[in-house]
């Protein structure tokens, strides 16, 4: 048989050889992972601008979910409420990394409220006062906390952010319990410039 005959069948072969390569592996999908407050605060508040130009930051709370374990500072999902004197309204968002729960994945805009102004117990702040995070404000607390911590365990952390007249700055509430008239034990943070305030009981 000629060679030369024999070259464009080996070339074919090689071509078929090639084009049966397996498929490229699938990536895996990572699960969703808790976000610290300010990543929540910060995503809600772009929407909260277009419902108000005017709106003001209130406060938020973390929202412990079962299937986005909270860890470090971190949550699975936060309430956000915002306020706008013009309106009159306070509007409260929930943002969230799962659909889970009741929560919508994301950003979501609740129903407006009536807002009488500000009080003693809750005042709207500047965005630029949000200068420590709630990881942070976490490792603070759990250093304030060793002793709490030992003695109650599997005890439920959550976080509020908000500014009251208890102190004069905005300040991180890092709450041991099921909700704030039921904690046994809290430890304040201040927002703008990240020191411990005082260990509540």
């Amino acid at each position: 048989m000629n060679i030369w005959r024999m070259v464009p069948l080996a070339a074919m072969l090689l071509f078929a050889g090639c084009s049966s390569a397996p498929p490229p592996e699938k990536k895996e999908v990572e699960p969703p992972k808790p976000v610290t407050g300010l990543s929540a605060i910060y995503k809600a508040y772009g929407l909260a601008r277009t419902w108000a130009p005017d709106a003001e930051f209130l406060k938020a709370q973390s929202i412990n979910l079962q299937s986005v374990p909270s860890e470090g500072g971190k949550a699975g999902a936060w309430n956000i409420v915002f306020v706008s004197a013009s309106l009159g309204k306070a509007r409260p968002y929930t943002f969230s990394v799962v659909e889970d729960e009741g929560l919508h994945e994301g950003v979501f805009a609740q129903h407006e409220q009536s807002w009488s102004g500000p009080s003693k117990q809750s005042m709207p702040f500047r965005m630029a006062a949000l200068k420590t995070d709630s990881d942070k404000a976490w490792t603070i607390a759990e250093e304030k906390s060793k002793e709490f911590i030992k003695k109650n365990p599997d005890t439920r952390v959550f976080f509020l952010v908000e500014q009251t007249d208890r102190f004069p700055n905005p300040t991180w509430r890092v709450i041991w319990g099921e909700s704030i008239t039921k904690s046994g034990h809290s430890v304040f943070i201040d927002v703008p410039l990240g020191n411990f305030l005082q260990v509540a009981h």
